[in-house]
């Protein structure tokens, strides 16, 4: 799975809209959207907040699982 489908599946197994993300990381709701359709690369300082903000490892939204193991 590609990250920005991991970042949206992450968010919405939490019931988390695009636009609860975006406030809790300091981005748009747009931004958002962009990570989430793949049409911008996420900035590794976001992808921290977005992991942050989501109680996940970054390593997982990264999908390097033999380090999150």
């Amino acid at each position: 799975m590609a990250k920005n489908l991991r970042i949206k599946a992450a968010r919405a197994a939490l019931d988390m809209t695009q636009k609860d993300l975006a406030k809790i990381i300091g981005k748009t709701e747009s931004s958002v959207q962009k990570y989430e359709r793949g049409v911008v690369e996420v900035p590794l300082s976001v992808l921290c907040d977005i992991a942050n903000a989501l109680h996940v490892s970054i390593l997982v939204l990264l999908d390097i699982p033999h380090l999150t193991q």
